[in-house]
């Protein structure tokens, strides 16, 4: 395959670490947690809309520096050869 299995493996670690912070992000409020921010009579922001977000950043951003590298990486060996 054109791309490492370390490579592979990491982005699809990202992948499942974002479909798991959407899946805390749609949480109804009964589940999500204690209310911590409350921006108006209708829109609170609750523990699990913070984790969900961290959680999908957090995935995108490991997504993002992995194909960088990698695609750094396959760079330098195209011009080695």
């Amino acid at each position: 395959m054109w791309i490492e299995r370390s490579v592979r493996l990491i982005i699809l670690l990202a992948l499942l670490v974002v479909l798991a912070g959407l899946l805390i992000l749609a949480l109804p409020d009964t589940r999500a947690g204690p209310e911590l921010l409350q921006l108006d009579t209708a829109l609170d922001l609750r523990l699990a809309d913070f984790i969900g977000a961290g959680m999908v950043t957090t995935g995108i951003i490991l997504i993002w520096g992995t194909m960088l590298a990698w695609q750094r990486k396959r760079i330098h060996k195209v011009a080695d050869e």
